[in-house]
């Protein structure tokens, strides 16, 4: 994805810690959350970093999205 900095490494993710909603979403759409995703590199120069990622999570199937699901809960 465009968030990715580290496309084409190896890696591990490590850690993942929920940092928030974005409030008001509830009701007029999908939840916003926003995550740090720690992950470990496992090439020769190593190392971790976090990304900052955010999720749309809907309660229904929206196919027009189907090219970016990441899973369903």
């Amino acid at each position: 994805t465009r968030w990715f900095g580290g496309k084409g490494r190896p890696f591990e993710v490590t850690a993942v810690h929920r940092i928030g909603q974005v409030p008001g979403c509830v009701d007029a759409g999908p939840a916003v959350v926003d995550h740090h995703v720690e992950l470990t590199n496992g090439d020769s120069e190593g190392g971790t970093e976090t990304n900052q990622v955010p999720l749309a999570l809907y309660a229904e199937a929206e196919t027009r999205l189907d090219h970016a699901i990441n899973g369903w809960w």
